[in-house]
């Protein structure tokens, strides 16, 4: 069923109704509330221009991707992933509006992640004022929180793509990513796992070499 004015966003419902009255009632009144809901539905997970018209842009970073989402004007905003409309934390998004919307993916060893680790939401598109919302180590849309130091995301952003060239494990990327948007410290970097000791049998002297012969000989007499 189409929820939206300009058919982007769509969901299964059930209609109840008992009689073909009811039908064409409860048909018509889902038709007028598509219509009014005027709203920007931003397809996350989508990473080209999309049916309903969005003109997506994608720009490559060394250790992420941005996936500009624009629109022709700024209205309250939908989100849907994986054709489900989701919740960012706890926050209520239909007092945000944007023009343009930025939705970042991290990649390493040449592999793009399956989920999202930032959403800009831009109100006029024109960079000054913004609401900027981070991922999680849990990676639920629920968990997610706000970045209140919009000042410092173009730094954060090249912090995370210099530093994140020293991993190919999307899953150690994800870890700095993590620390460099939620800590001031200058420090982060990837660790790299323990390396495992090798371990070598002890050396065998000749001597006991020719006991242990000398009793295999005795053996097999």
């Amino acid at each position: 069923m189409r929820k939206d004015n300009d058919g982007c966003w769509w969901a299964q419902e059930k209609l109840k109704y008992k009689n073909y009255q009811e039908r064409v009632s409860a048909l018509t009144s889902a038709k007028e509330g598509a219509e009014k809901n005027t709203l920007n539905t931003v397809i996350i997970d989508k990473y080209t221009n999309y049916i309903c018209g969005r003109n997506v842009k994608t720009e490559e970073k060394d250790t992420f991707n941005i996936y500009t989402h624009q629109f022709e004007k700024s209205q309250s905003l939908n989100l849907i992933f994986e054709v489900q409309n989701i919740k960012i934390g706890s926050y209520d998004l239909s007092q945000v509006t944007a023009t343009k919307v930025e939705v970042y993916y991290l990649k390493a060893g040449g592999k793009n992640d399956d989920k999202p680790f930032l959403l800009v939401f831009d109100k006029d598109g024109d960079g000054k004022i913004k609401k900027v919302y981070h991922f999680q180590i849990t990676r639920v849309f629920k968990d997610w929180q706000e970045f209140t130091l919009v000042e410092k995301l173009d730094e954060k952003l090249q912090k995370i793509s210099d530093k994140g060239k020293c991993t190919k494990e999307l899953g150690l990327l994800r870890t700095l990513v993590y620390r460099i948007l939620t800590t001031d410290d200058d420090d982060v970097h990837v660790k790299p796992p323990d390396a495992t000791e090798e371990v070598r049998p002890a050396p065998t002297s000749s001597r006991s070499t020719a006991t242990r012969r000398n009793k295999l000989a005795v053996d097999y007499r």
